[in-house]
């Protein structure tokens, strides 16, 4: 093999398959294996790059004159964004409460049906600037 057929070469359908399905794959194994929320995210976040790849592989082989497939992409990486930032602002919350971005324990937020315990959460959810004032002796 020389390298000009390596500068030539143009990968078909089938190369670009491959790519998405090895990218979806890491995303899975990455969601499956971590314990770390962030790494969880980012895992999600190659799943998702891999099905927006997907629309433009299909639509530059089956339709290229058209940009659906591109456009498509561009709203599977804006839902993907806003999935982060609701995801984030969750996090930010457990951590705030936990202090800990281990999934593992999440499942003890079973105890917030206690009163008292939800009471707390939602007291370390507040910022004290945001907490209204009250005024004492009037």
């Amino acid at each position: 093999m020389s390298i000009d057929t390596i500068f030539t070469f143009t990968p078909g359908i089938f190369h670009w398959l491959v790519l998405s399905s090895l990218l979806f794959s890491i995303g899975v194994y990455g969601v499956l294996t971590r314990r770390n929320a962030i790494g969880i995210l980012i895992a999600l976040e190659i799943a998702l790059n891999s099905g927006a790849l997907n629309f433009v592989i299909f639509n530059s082989y089956i339709a290229p004159a058209s940009v659906d497939g591109q456009i498509m992409s561009i709203f599977v990486i804006a839902i993907a964004a806003a999935e982060i930032v609701v995801a984030m602002a969750i996090l930010v919350a457990l951590y705030k409460f936990r202090r800990s971005t281990d999934v593992t324990g999440f499942a003890d937020l079973k105890e917030l049906h206690d009163p008292a315990m939800s009471e707390h959460f939602l007291d370390a959810l507040v910022s004290p600037a945001a907490k209204p004032q009250t005024k004492v002796g009037h």
